[in-house]
């Protein structure tokens, strides 16, 4: 029986996140990306309170993730993003690269966005009143990445005052 107490204490004191790792990361909430000639441009909001928006620009995806890093002083975990807000790139290879290298989680939203919103005032809550209100369609990243792989995908707009319209991704 002390076996088997002691092998439970074992797994459980060797296994998850210590508290120093925990705050050793920025967990990322929402990504802004945009795409001007072969240049990427990045916006990111945290779901750290002490964390501010990071801006970052770079010729991929992780010269922008390592140019964020270095901005912040720590690393940054995609695993938690709830929305990508996407402006004059390429979706297809985006959101690919997101699911694929940034192991961003399937259920993350996706909408389209100008150069000058807000995306602090657009949350994933927001997107899921929508939803449920028949107001948008269903917009996370495996349903765009189906949809558009067989014809077009639908989603959301967002203009810089915040309100949105109803968009259609064709890649």
């Amino acid at each position: 029986m002390k076996k088997i107490i002691l092998a439970f204490l074992a797994c459980f004191v060797l296994t998850g996140c210590s508290t120093k790792q925990v705050h050793d990361k920025y967990y990322l909430k929402t990504v802004y990306i945009s795409q001007k000639k072969d240049v990427l441009y990045s916006k990111m909001n945290f779901y750290n309170e002490s964390a501010n928006e990071v801006s970052a620009k770079g010729i991929t995806f992780d010269e922008i993730i390592e140019k964020s890093e270095l901005s912040c002083g720590k690393s940054i975990f995609t695993g938690h993003t709830e929305l990508i807000i996407l402006n004059n790139c390429d979706v297809g290879d985006t959101l690919e690269h997101f699911l694929e290298v940034w192991k961003v989680s399937p259920s993350c939203k996706v909408v389209l966005g100008s150069d000058k919103l807000n995306i602090s005032s657009i949350t994933s809550d927001v997107i899921d009143v929508a939803i449920e209100q028949k107001k948008a369609p269903k917009c996370d990243i495996v349903t765009i990445l189906s949809d558009i792989n067989t014809d077009e995908a639908h989603t959301v707009y967002f203009n810089s005052d915040s309100s949105f319209q109803q968009a259609i991704i064709k890649d």
